[in-house]
């Protein structure tokens, strides 16, 4: 997949470590995406009168 990108003259040439980090991207992002939602959903709660130590506390 990545010589045929990079045999393609119209697009941009991409490093090997480049395409393999977009692959795993996606999943990081899922894992974080449910940490994210209750960090705002704690922040909400308390009318965003709570610091990012209150509610790493609160997380654990």
């Amino acid at each position: 997949m990545l010589d045929t990108i990079n045999a393609n003259p119209d697009l941009p040439h991409l490093s090997r470590s480049n395409y393999y980090y977009t692959l795993t991207k996606d999943d990081k992002n899922l894992k974080n995406e449910k940490v994210m939602k209750r960090i705002k959903e704690i922040f909400e709660e308390h009318r965003h009168r709570y610091g990012y130590r209150r509610i790493t506390a609160q997380l654990h």
